[in-house]
């Protein structure tokens, strides 16, 4: 079975990656919505900007299919440069919000997913989305119409946390969602997945080329250069500085964390804790920062994109207690600026930080691994400078920049269009191995 199994991998050669997808009449099927004001303008997330700025560094001509808003549904909206609609032309989706409605505009969907699949040579699509996911539609329909595509995986939201307790209803859509997302992968013929766990879960008998591609959002020009992150040692206060970083929820593994802390604040651990997130934990939070003893606590509800960076370079260490396996962007933000990371032993964590001393991992889910790990960390807190230049080597690979270079070079390996007369698919070496 093919497998690039690197998360990020080194692609060279990225002018003719660009040469062989040029001709390819792209789509582009996502539950991501966008807004179409009256003088035809395109706004949206400032994140989506920058992916789909990314895509047109290689796309030539992309169709994107997305639900479509005619107010915005969030603060924060950018548009989307004019020049560039030259090249991307958006094709609207229903946007429902109950299920109801989405039933009654399945006829719509369905056929505005046959006309863009009609006038593309081959797509990129997903199985996410609600309240019907565009996929569960294009994705049979690309089948049937023998459009080569890629299907990415970057969540399991259909799996339960507790099957045996769930409703009969939901135990079957969970069953269906696992059925269909494993068929759409053996047949697709390029497979993206965020961790390895999705990968080696879901693509048993897949000919699909796999590929490991973590969702990082690090900006090369914001990367820390090794001196500035050296020095930034130097003139660290003594006292340790921790990071927690994580919605304040069971789930994120922040009641775990609570524990870990309270039990560190029992042992006469003196730190000063930083906490960034919300959620229905606070209450708790506050309640441990007024009884703890030796342990400092200040909570920050939320910070913005431009100060998040910043809050990294200020704490020696960045924790990351999350029992999903999705990597969270925290993780990611903390390796360009050269902080070390302890995090739970999930996937998406082992698969970046295993083997590298920018990173320690300790088992998800338990409080005492926790409070242990980070009990040694800061006893030996001096040794942790040294891996900054690990950690700032490794955000090199896993810019959003490198994401798409691959992806790039994936397309082009197997789902790129050869015109007559025009030069053949480029014969690229296998990627290395991820290590």
């Amino acid at each position: 079975m093919p497998d690039s199994s690197g998360p990020i991998l080194v692609a060279d050669g990225f002018d003719g990656f660009r040469d062989a997808l040029a001709q390819t009449r792209w789509l582009l099927i996502t539950h991501i919505p966008y807004l179409r004001k009256p003088d035809g303008s395109i706004w949206m997330t400032k994140v989506w900007r920058q992916d789909i700025l990314a895509r047109l560094d290689y796309m030539n001509q992309l169709t994107i299919l997305a639900p479509c808003h005619s107010v915005a549904w969030e603060e924060g909206l950018v548009e989307l440069p004019r020049d560039a609609l030259k090249r991307v032309h958006f094709d609207p989706l229903p946007a429902p919000k109950r299920l109801g409605t989405a039933l009654l505009q399945l006829p719509l969907m369905t056929w505005r997913v046959v006309r863009a699949l009609r006038h593309c040579d081959a797509l990129r699509t997903s199985i996410a989305g609600w309240p019907i996911a565009p996929g569960l539609i294009a994705n049979p329909l690309a089948v049937m119409m023998r459009k080569p595509f890629a299907i990415e995986v970057e969540s399991t939201f259909w799996r339960l946390r507790d099957p045996a307790h769930a409703r009969k209803r939901s135990r079957l859509r969970s069953r269906f969602n696992e059925f269909f997302v494993r068929w759409c992968i053996r047949r697709a013929r390029v497979a993206l997945f965020t961790h390895s766990a999705y990968r080696d879960g879901l693509s048993a008998g897949a000919k699909a080329e796999r590929v490991l591609l973590p969702t990082t959002w690090i900006n090369t020009e914001d990367i820390l250069d090794p001196e500035t992150a050296r020095a930034r040692w130097l003139e660290a206060k003594e006292r340790p500085q921790l990071l927690f970083a994580a919605a304040l929820t069971p789930e994120a593994g922040m009641a775990m964390a609570l524990d870990a802390v309270e039990t560190l604040d029992q042992r006469g651990l003196d730190a000063d804790i930083t906490v960034v997130g919300d959620g229905p934990l606070l209450g708790a939070w506050k309640d441990l920062a007024r009884r703890c003893r030796h342990v400092q606590i200040t909570l920050i509800y939320k910070v913005t994109p431009e100060t998040r960076l910043a809050l990294l370079r200020q704490h020696h260490v960045a924790i990351i207690p999350s029992l999903a396996d999705e990597p969270p962007r925290f993780l990611f933000d903390a390796l360009s600026q050269g902080t070390p990371v302890i995090g739970s032993d999930v996937s998406g964590h082992r698969d970046i930080l295993e083997n590298k001393t920018c990173g320690r991992l300790f088992a998800a889910g338990d409080a005492g691994a926790l409070a242990d790990c980070v009990a040694r960390t800061v006893e030996n807190l001096g040794e942790l400078s040294a891996s900054t230049d690990t950690a700032l080597a490794t955000a090199q690979t896993l810019t959003h920049e490198r994401l798409h270079q691959i992806r790039a070079r994936v397309f082009a390996q197997h789902l790129s269009v050869r015109r007559k007369g025009s030069a053949d698919r480029p014969v690229l070496p296998p990627p290395p191995a991820f290590s």
